[in-house]
């Protein structure tokens, strides 16, 4: 997901984010702790609903209209549990907000019962009962804050009316009661919106930093193969992508380093594509070109990992074989040089090959240099080219 793309504004009047997407996001990140949270609101208010058996019991004593609200009161805690359970499998039960509001109505559905089933006297009980448990609504259960008003409103709207129905009282009494039942609905509407808007602007805070994160990832991750791209540059050649001077130089000082410590063998090759002037007059320094890195390319499929090859300057290449004993480097050098001539370019309308004369030198005690062994190679290859080029020298 990319956060740095997500609206993180918050609306004034649900506490939601305006944004379907990032609200989305919030309810999806945040499914477990808010399913945690509605199950123990759930069982919390499910206990207030029992605690209130005990008042009905005496109030009404064992006659019909207790068992009666007994009745009501299971119905409700049962669906109120059932429901709770079933939040840890459908997640969104809890997070929707709709179906947490049906359960809220149909616990205050069941609630009505009371002022037609407990004597008229107990009303300013019933009406303490009423205020306590819409507070436990809002403390316990962190419903939506559109779908909390709608069941406060609910609420205060059968309770007004059922008292109306039992009592009779003059619609300005009634109007009075209604404004002191918003009281309490106020409280929990407010304490609901100050959760959900602080949790959200939490959450807007921790996408925020996600995606200044990620930002800077993408700029380490950017940086770091450019650097990768600068010392691949700077190792290099450009033409044929061998190494430069500058890094099998380097890699000859750390084969120095390795034979100092643990003894063993070096030899180079350095190699010359014969008449390469030629090539160059007379299909031009394109096809020159293209020669070059067809070379490179070859050398690289045909010698192992270790050995490191890079080009010495114009149509000179170089080989530094590890390990590996002048003899043994002859055989090496003849595979290269029977698999140059087997190249074949395509220029001015005909077919052409190039041929290679290599001259070989082994590291010797003494040499600290990689001019030492070059000196030596470059002598073999001369020597090769003399007597006829296309051929495989020993110093």
């Amino acid at each position: 997901m990319r956060n740095n793309l997500l609206d993180t504004t918050i609306s004034k009047w649900t506490a939601e984010f305006t944004d379907p997407e990032t609200e989305a996001e919030y309810r999806r990140r945040n499914a477990g702790v808010h399913v945690r949270q509605t199950r123990v609101g759930l069982c919390l208010w499910m206990a207030l609903w029992l605690f209130f058996i005990y008042v009905d019991y005496v109030a009404l004593g064992a006659e019909r209209n207790f068992w009666l609200l007994l009745i009501v009161r299971i119905i409700i805690g049962s669906a109120i549990l059932a429901f709770a359970i079933r939040t840890g499998r459908k997640p969104e039960l809890a997070t929707n907000g709709l179906w947490i509001s049906m359960l809220l109505i149909l616990g205050w559905t069941g609630f009505f019962t009371v002022f037609f089933l407990l004597p008229g006297d107990q009303l300013p009980w019933i009406l303490a009962m009423f205020m306590t448990i819409l507070i436990g609504q809002f403390v316990f259960i962190m419903n939506r804050v559109n779908w909390g008003a709608i069941t406060a409103s609910y609420a205060i709207t059968g309770t007004v009316l059922s008292v109306w129905a039992v009592a009779e009282t003059e619609p300005e009494r009634m109007a009075i009661l209604a404004l002191l039942l918003s009281v309490p609905a106020a409280t929990g509407l407010f304490i609901l919106h100050r959760f959900h808007s602080d949790r959200r602007n939490s959450f807007a805070m921790l996408l925020h930093a996600e995606a200044a994160n990620a930002e800077l990832q993408k700029q380490i991750h950017a940086r770091t193969k450019l650097e990768t791209e600068l010392k691949r540059i700077a190792a290099t050649d450009p033409l044929t992508g061998l190494y430069n001077r500058r890094r099998y130089e380097e890699l000859f000082r750390q084969e120095l380093r390795r034979i100092d410590r643990y003894g063993g063998n070096l030899s180079i090759l350095v190699i010359d594509l014969d008449h390469f002037k030629r090539v160059n007059d007379t299909y031009g320094h394109g096809t020159g070109d293209r020669v070059l890195k067809d070379t490179a390319d070859l050398f690289l499929r045909q010698l192992r990992e270790v050995d490191i090859v890079g080009r010495l300057g114009g149509e000179e290449f170089i080989v530094l074989l590890p390990d590996i004993r002048k003899s043994e480097a002859s055989v090496v050098a003849e595979r290269l040089r029977s698999k140059i001539g087997e190249l074949r370019f395509f220029a001015n309308n005909e077919t052409f090959r190039v041929t290679a004369t290599i001259g070989i030198a082994q590291y010797k005690t003494g040499d600290r240099e990689i001019e030492d062994l070059i000196i030596r190679a470059d002598g073999a290859l001369y020597k090769g080219k003399a007597k006829g080029r296309n051929r495989v020298v020993i110093a």
